[in-house]
């Protein structure tokens, strides 16, 4: 119904081929689709949550920039944390039609932008097979991908000595990662449920973790200012974040949006773990705050501190862009989690519950 496109359609200038070519599925994100070979990022112009889903300008041009810039950091992250993979946006396509007047070319432009990301066969192993993360944390196992059918299917059952031993295998996967692209390079990436896709063997057992989606992944700014004064300052200025809020960030999708989340689907299995659960997320955490020089901000995490909840709410009634989303504190369960179970048995006689 736009003017400008359909004046377009009438001179000839554009053409509806109709349907064609290859089948593809959507996905998890709904206007992202996937043919098994590429997936393919489109704009609805329909508000999903916080945001309107387009591809802007900026993100079109955005994704290619982000990718080239990242190129160095996937290859670092990739060598020191073997199954680590991001998943590029090497090219957009879009409809020019320059009809002298721009609003209604960046409504066009926004409107046919098409982000191209690699496919999964480009980063997963041989024998490893894609479920997305969300999927094995399902309240509900409604799905093969579920963390109850994944443990259910290994050789060695799905008690709890399994299901803990998983855990700690997919905590080293995807959490180190996460943190070194943070302290060491200064990328913020977006780990939530949605963007995580998990590589399992045929034991079912996590191999990989590919991150998807750079529309989320911004640089710190005080870490990047050289690389980004080169570019638009339309493009670099929503690519950014500063080091408390990119912080914030990281931790919510990390831990409150991911950790948290597949860890209830775990303790639903076996709620007598979830002690030990959360003793294995606060292990990993020591160990990279170690390994970074102990920092402020993780020393805090690990100890305890509370957790930044992002404020979705208030974020889509202001009809703020996402990034621009404020947060608000919860309580941490990391430092309960230090209980002893004696402790936790001997608590668990009082009238009232420390947690």
């Amino acid at each position: 119904d736009h003017p400008a496109l359909r004046a377009a359609i009438a001179r000839g200038d554009v053409r509806d081929l109709g349907p064609g070519g290859p089948w593809f599925t959507p996905t998890a994100s709904v206007r992202t689709l996937y043919d098994g070979r590429v997936f393919l990022k489109f704009s609805l112009n329909v508000r999903i949550t916080n945001c309107l889903r387009k591809n802007a300008e900026y993100e079109l041009a955005g994704a290619v920039a982000l990718t080239e810039l990242l190129e160095p950091v996937a290859r670092d992250l990739g060598a020191r944390f073997p199954g680590c993979e991001l998943l590029r946006e090497p090219a957009y396509r879009t409809l020019a039609l320059r009809t002298g007047d721009p609003g209604a070319d960046r409504e066009l432009a926004e409107g046919f932008g098409v982000i191209v990301r690699e496919g999964l066969a480009d980063r997963l192993a041989p024998g490893v097979t894609g479920l997305l993360a969300a999927a094995i944390a399902d309240e509900y196992p409604t799905g093969g991908a579920q963390i109850g059918h994944l443990l259910a299917a290994h050789p060695a059952g799905a008690g709890p000595e399994t299901a803990l031993a998983w855990w700690e295998a997919y905590l080293r996967l995807l959490v180190p990662p996460v943190l070194a692209a943070y302290f060491d390079h200064g990328v913020v990436l977006e780990p939530h449920l949605q963007n995580v896709v998990v590589g399992v063997d045929g034991d079912n057992w996590p191999r990989q973790v590919l991150f998807r989606d750079l529309e989320g992944t911004k640089l710190l700014a005080a870490r990047h200012a050289g690389t980004l004064a080169a570019l638009p300052a339309d493009v670099a200025g929503p690519m950014t974040y500063d080091a408390p809020r990119g912080w914030d960030r990281v931790v919510y999708c990390l831990l409150v949006n991911h950790v948290a989340e597949l860890l209830a689907a775990l303790a639903d299995l076996h709620p007598t773990l979830e002690p030990a659960l959360w003793r294995a997320v606060r292990q990993v955490l020591l160990e990279r705050s170690a390994a970074h020089g102990e920092p402020a901000p993780l020393r805090a995490l690990a100890a305890g501190a509370p957790l930044p909840a992002k404020a979705n709410l208030l974020t889509r009634w202001g009809r703020k862009a996402d990034r621009e989303a404020g947060y608000v504190r919860i309580g941490s369960p990391l430092g309960s989690a230090l209980l002893s179970e004696a402790a936790r048995e001997a608590a668990a006689t009082l009238p009232w519950s420390p947690a």
